[in-house]
């Protein structure tokens, strides 16, 4: 992020990466963001803490608008935004 912060041509540049990244991939890795790398891994231990709960406890966070809080199994079907037809 700090050539996109620079501005200018380079924020150009990071933006048309970032998009082509979305368009090929669906996702990006950002270096540069200036993240602490403990609070980084304190992140991902919490959301692997909170995806081995057990369903009952998790459908507590489900809020059914708007596509936030925590989606039980077999409630999107995410392979149709790819091409492929697959049941909710």
């Amino acid at each position: 992020l700090s050539r996109w912060r620079a501005g200018g041509a380079a924020a150009d540049e990071v933006a048309a990466q970032v998009d082509a990244g979305m368009q090929r991939a669906g996702f990006i890795l950002v270096r540069g963001h200036g993240v602490d790398p403990a609070l980084a891994r304190a992140a991902v231990r919490t959301a692997r803490e909170f995806f081995a709960l057990p369903d009952t406890v998790k459908s507590g966070y489900s809020v059914p608008v708007a596509g936030h809080g925590w989606i039980g199994p077999g409630a999107e079907a995410n392979g149709y935004a790819e091409g492929t037809e697959t049941p909710p």
